[in-house]
């Protein structure tokens, strides 16, 4: 089987190696032990994100299909023949053409890749998070008429395409409109991820919480740093906040903003941020030097940062929003929340940190769970999906 795999993730080339970011080669590289080829149809990394590509892929039957330095999200979107017209004929001997998804090119690759059987692989939704810009500034308003003007593009294509999804809830969402539909789980986690340990939380005078990800407002990461000064207040400052990740905007606007709201809220002794960590050894040492997990996001799909966080013995906190609540069980594998609730946050993280036997059975739960989410476990089930398909 010769598959072709689309995401808007840069690839950047260096000594002959095909290098892309940790948390997508990873998954590459899975995709490409399981067919006889597999075409990269990627975007070319501009010289401000060469940096992003960490990870070297592995496997030799990897070939890179270079649509070019991508352009803005509305520029592919408005003008996709200016990305795909005349780039895709490598793929023509391909059997099936996985395109994750949202994405800007999402609803164009059937008509400048006729000649191959499309399959979106569903990992999130533009809508979930529109409603912010609804009534924001001129330029929130122009982010809301784009998102509504593509999602009219891409849900036309939905109905034409068979669809897998990595969550219950954007099964539920797209079920009754699909072409076909199945479920999937995605994840990064390989056997060297797995950390196991009964309990964290072993210093009562250092609780240090933990976010892994994107830097960004929709984290919700404002949100936990004032659960941070509320919780320092009343437990005598034993609490720290360790922010693991990357902004697109290389100035760091998030960041800058959540280090002076740190000083304003006096906890800026006990935020700290460590930069991007690569996938694997660098990372997994972060997860297993904190004691609990926190993500308190406003919207998401099903972040693979959970799954890394169960697998290295985390206890979590994750609000209810995407297909983390259809995922989870609250009180059992987490303690789910509502987004936006800076009391819940701080009655989460006080529950765990000083509640020994319920932290060591979130723990237990959620790692034997996380065992389920093997990446080569997880791929095969996906390559079965496609092929039944054609």
């Amino acid at each position: 089987m010769n598959l072709a795999f689309y995401y808007h993730i840069p690839v950047h080339v260096e000594n002959g190696k095909i290098k892309t970011p940790g948390y997508l080669g990873v998954f590459i590289d899975s995709l490409a032990l399981e067919v006889d080829t597999l075409y990269l149809v990627m975007h070319q990394a501009s010289i401000t994100r060469i940096p992003e590509c960490d990870y070297v892929l592995t496997q030799q039957n990897i070939v890179w299909v270079n649509i070019g330095i991508a352009k803005p999200a509305w520029h592919r979107t408005f003008f996709p023949a200016s990305t795909l017209k005349g780039k895709l004929n490598e793929i023509k001997n391909c059997d099936a053409f996985l395109v994750r998804s949202p994405s800007p090119l999402s609803p164009f690759f059937k008509k400048y890749a006729p000649y191959t059987r499309i399959f979106f692989l569903i990992v999130g939704d533009y809508m979930a998070g529109s409603a912010r810009y609804k009534n924001g500034t001129w330029r929130d308003k122009i982010i809301f008429l784009y998102l509504n003007y593509f999602n009219k593009k891409y849900i036309n294509q939905i109905r034409q395409t068979d669809c897998l999804v990595n969550s219950e809830s954007l099964l539920e969402s797209y079920k009754p409109i699909a072409k076909s539909i199945s479920f999937v789980r995605t994840t990064t986690l390989t056997s060297t991820d797995y950390y196991k340990r009964e309990d964290t939380c072993i210093n009562p005078q250092k609780i240090n919480i933990l976010y892994t990800g994107r830097i960004e407002p929709s984290k919700g990461l404002h949100d936990m740093l004032k659960a941070l000064s509320i919780l320092n207040k009343k437990h005598n400052n034993i609490f720290y906040f360790h922010i693991v990740g990357w902004e697109s905007d290389g100035t760091k606007p998030h960041e800058q903003f959540l280090k002076k709201e740190a000083q304003t809220l006096e906890c800026e002794t006990h935020l700290i941020f460590h930069g991007k960590k690569t996938l694997g050894e660098e990372l997994n040492t972060m997860y297993r030097h904190s004691d609990i997990y926190v993500l308190s996001s406003h919207h998401e799909g099903f972040p693979r940062t959970i799954w890394e966080a169960m697998a290295n013995s985390l206890p979590v906190v994750a609000t209810k929003v995407g297909g983390i609540p259809t995922t989870l069980t609250h009180l059992q594998n987490a303690y789910l929340i509502e987004p936006q609730k800076i009391e819940e946050i701080v009655t989460a993280i006080e529950k765990i940190a000083s509640d020994t036997e319920f932290r060591k059975s979130l723990i237990t739960n959620a790692y034997e769970l996380a065992k389920e989410n093997h990446i080569t476990t997880q791929t095969k089930k996906l390559i079965l999906q496609i092929q039944e398909k054609l």
